[in-house]
């Protein structure tokens, strides 16, 4: 297995191509099309997956899965984000991103779930805190926390659907199911050891 990262500015948003033989799937969606186009080369992108849906990890959402023609996996709790620039935080951004994509386009996850996707077996669990659906992806043993774990810290809980005492309880799940694995969070190029 393969794990390529693109770092996107100003925030250093983390996109994750994951690769096995010759299929591939994407962890969020910060960084261009173009970019994820040049490492990609060869190789047979199956589907997109969403750790929540603020509007940094969601920015390139649609160009992404209108180029590729694929699904998005994203938990039910975060689909409304999507949806609606207050709860996405895009106007932080000084913008108003709203998905035009239908919702049957999105496959919904629960608290947990097992995904076969070509040559991946994939694990997803609900991690809420940073927001209520945020999740956890597991391929192979190696963990995409999104902005629920960071190397040093944790995400922010201040933001719509975001609550201290969940992340907490999530980082202690984190910490009892994966204590010495390697795990890449939504926000920078290092590699953190739980």
């Amino acid at each position: 297995m393969e794990i390529q990262n693109i770092i996107t500015p100003p925030n250093n948003n983390a996109t994750y191509i994951v690769s096995k033989e010759k299929d591939a799937i994407i962890i969020d969606a910060s960084a261009s099309v173009e970019e994820i186009v040049s490492k990609t080369k060869g190789l047979k992108v199956l589907a997109l997956f969403l750790t929540h849906g603020h509007y940094d990890h969601i920015v390139n959402l649609e160009n992404i899965m209108n180029h590729f023609n694929i699904k998005c996996y994203i938990h039910a709790l975060e689909l409304e984000k999507l949806y609606d620039p207050l709860k996405n935080c895009s106007n932080y951004f000084n913008t108003q991103k709203v998905c035009t994509l239908p919702q049957d386009e999105f496959i919904l996850l629960n608290k947990e779930d097992n995904i076969k996707l070509g040559n991946f077996a994939i694990k997803t669990f609900q991690t809420s805190g940073h927001t209520i659906g945020s999740i956890c992806i597991d391929i192979d043993g190696k963990l995409f926390t999104g902005d629920t774990k960071f190397v040093r810290t944790h995400g922010r809980t201040d933001l719509y659907s975001g609550s201290k005492e969940e992340i907490e309880k999530s980082l202690a799940l984190i910490d009892k199911n994966y204590k010495g694995h390697e795990f890449f969070s939504g926000h920078t190029d290092r590699i953190g050891i739980v």
